[in-house]
């Protein structure tokens, strides 16, 4: 009884040392394995009431990049339930004067905690893109335009964004406005 105890321990502390060295020499290929790059980032915005701001970090890891072609856009996008089909605020079908609407500005934060602008962009028109529907959410509907991109280098960014204009036709209790932060292919 004795000797099988000891057996049992001893392969035990073998297990146990192998584990240990195994993991203490096998690194991650990827040095940015322990960020989780969430795609899109999504926050809600008031589109519509002049002086909403808001202010948002997050990560862009090198596996995210396609060298010389990827960009990140910054989108408006509208939510809404099918049943509830807002007919889609008409603000968007018009034609309007150019109309400083929207301020987005990105800044790359650099190691040591200071800010490097990355883009400056006064959005003077909305164009919504094809609207969409998920299958794991058929009866939510989702529009977007594009309000801006901006070329992709890895690192950390924040995104500051500001209303510029009351635009009372877009204040509905049927649709939630978000802006988000994706991936963009431009392919060129």
């Amino acid at each position: 009884m004795t000797i099988a105890l000891g057996l049992s321990l001893l392969v035990g502390i073998a297990s146990g040392i192998t584990l240990l060295l195994n993991n203490s020499f096998n690194k991650p290929t990827d040095p940015y394995s322990f960020l989780d790059p969430v795609e899109p980032i999504s926050v809600p915005f008031e589109v519509y009431k002049k002086g909403h701001k808001i202010s948002t970090s997050f990560w862009v890891v090198p596996r995210a990049i396609d060298k010389n072609k990827s960009y990140h856009e910054v989108s408006l996008k509208m939510t809404y339930k099918k049943d509830d089909d807002p007919n889609t605020p008409r603000y968007f079908d018009q034609q309007h004067p150019k109309e400083n609407l929207i301020r987005i500005k990105i800044f790359r934060v650099t190691n040591d905690a200071n800010e490097t602008l990355v883009t400056d962009h006064i959005v003077t028109n909305l164009n919504l893109n094809a609207g969409w529907s998920l299958p794991e959410e058929p009866n939510e509907r989702y529009e977007d335009c594009i309000l801006t991109t901006f070329k992709t280098e890895y690192g950390f960014f924040r995104l500051e964004a500001e209303v510029l204009q009351n635009i009372p036709e877009l204040n509905t209790d049927k649709i939630q406005y978000s802006l988000d932060v994706k991936k963009y292919n431009s392919g060129k």
